[in-house]
């Protein structure tokens, strides 16, 4: 029996459309990274020696950064010497996350900056009084007080008929 490599585009089969989808999809990854590798390229390195996760969609690369200012700093910089550019607001100081798309204008592909910060910290900014309900959970015997508690209240007599 002889295998197509080929997938089947006429095919009704949802497998094989989706498949055929992976592929096409793939195909357009491959293509842009061609395009692009070039600028891309000292970029990825820079921020794999970082020890930073990249991942590759079809027209961006999502850069995931945890740390401190420092270490965006130092993901910014990357970024500014590859020749990358934000239109984005700047991180407002107190904030604990900031996002932004940064663009080079000889690269179709562009790279998705997550930061997340990595130095929190619990601060009082109010008090609040709030009056709750406070209940306590007691365990142990079965006491004979209890056992009285749960007797039914009526009693049988020995010719099985009630008192």
């Amino acid at each position: 029996m002889e295998q197509n490599n080929q997938l089947d585009v006429e095919s009704e089969n949802p497998i094989d459309l989706q498949l055929v989808e992976d592929k096409l999809r793939l195909a357009k990854k491959q293509m842009m990274w061609n395009a692009s590798r070039s600028v891309l390229d000292p970029c990825v390195q820079a921020f794999t020696k970082l020890g930073l996760d990249l991942h590759l969609e079809t027209d961006y690369i999502n850069l995931s950064v945890t740390g401190d200012a420092k270490r965006l700093g130092e993901v910014v910089r990357i970024l500014r010497i590859g020749g990358f550019n934000t239109a984005a607001a700047r991180p407002k100081i107190g904030d604990t996350s900031w996002c932004a798309f940064w663009k080079n204008e000889l690269c179709p592909v562009k790279f998705f900056l997550n930061f997340t910060s990595s130095v929190c910290r619990r601060i009082k900014v109010g008090t609040r009084l709030v009056e709750e309900d406070v209940f306590e959970t007691k365990c142990g015997d079965i006491s004979s007080e209890m056992l009285e508690q749960t007797q039914p209240s009526v009693e049988f007599d020995d010719r099985d008929g009630i008192v």
